[in-house]
């Protein structure tokens, strides 16, 4: 339910208080009455109205040296000062001061209700404008410290990628958006578009028009399963051996690739040379054993022919 909207009525003739607020009453307003300047002061300060109804000669202080005040408490109060003296003079100093609008005595109800009524509406388009735009400013602020927080991270997020010393890339419509210092010194003068293709033919790849969480969780589960190499030429013409993770990502609202690049040259030079000297251990170990049994056959072939020679002595 709406809440109503409240009414100061202030006037030294207590009749008149009493028969404009009955009428403000049955129209639905929430009113309450001041017979001083002092009095609609003090009453202004326990509570909002949204108008006040200020006559213009009061017992303590002219009704237009009250509009100061007020306006100063409640900035958009609309405040329609009744005066019996229709002079321009008086119109003027009352719209100056901040009165919203005047009317004449003697009262004609009709207008009076329909000169509160707009004022009322004026108010509330007013106030409701005021609180679209700090709700907007509200909401500017919060987007604005959100970027900068995400600007903040994603500086971190680079600057930790760029400390590691593997290559780190995003590939994305085809081309490289980003990598990291250890990529590019991977992969100096090479062909970006045949990287590219050859990475993403590693993985089978393909970017899915709206990925969705499933999509990801597939292409992380099969980051995580396993790994592929990749051989290019290095700069003095010999190969190098790349170990090449790869998994779809959402990269600036958009379906990416991201991935890691990582020389094992050196790693698979070992496992080559660690295979080699298996292959020659295993060889001198048949060797040997090869050795092993002819010696054990040849001291067999003494001894039978040392029994044999005893036998004929």
């Amino acid at each position: 339910m709406d809440e109503k909207q409240s009414i100061l009525i202030v006037d030294d003739d207590e009749s008149t208080l009493k028969t404009l607020a009955l009428i403000f009453d049955n129209r639905g307003y929430e009113t309450e009455t001041a017979l001083t300047g002092r009095e609609a002061i003090e009453k202004a300060r326990e509570k909002f109205f949204n108008l006040a109804l200020l006559d213009i000669k009061l017992s303590d202080m002219e009704g237009v040296e009250l509009l100061a005040p007020l306006k100063k408490m409640y900035p958009n109060m609309v405040v329609i000062i009744i005066t019996g003296y229709a002079s321009l003079e008086t119109a003027v100093r009352a719209l100056n001061e901040g009165a919203s609008a005047y009317i004449t005595k003697p009262l004609n109800m009709d207008e009076v209700l329909a000169t509160v009524k707009e004022g009322l509406e004026k108010q509330r388009l007013v106030m409701e404008n005021e609180k679209l735009y700090q709700e907007a400013q509200r909401e500017l602020a919060e987007r604005k410290q959100a970027e900068q927080e995400l600007k903040r991270s994603e500086e971190r997020y680079r600057s930790l990628v760029e400390d590691i010393s593997d290559g780190y890339f995003v590939i994305q419509d085809g081309r490289f958006v980003y990598f990291n210092q250890a990529f590019a010194n991977l992969l100096e003068d090479k062909d970006e578009v045949i990287l590219v293709r050859e990475f993403l033919r590693l993985f089978s790849l393909k970017y899915p028009e709206r990925p969705s969480k499933d999509d990801l969780k597939g292409k992380e589960d099969q980051e995580h399963g396993g790994q592929n190499e990749f051989a290019i030429s290095g700069k003095d013409g010999e190969d190098l051996i790349l170990e090449v993770r790869c998994s779809l990502i959402d990269y600036n609202g958009r379906s990416a690739f991201a991935g890691t690049c990582k020389n094992i040259t050196e790693r698979k030079k070992a496992e080559m040379a660690l295979k080699e000297k298996l292959k020659e251990l295993e060889k001198w170990y048949r060797l040997t054993v090869d050795r092993e049994l002819k010696m054990a056959q040849l001291k067999r072939s003494i001894r039978k022919l040392e029994s044999k020679r005893k036998l004929v002595r």
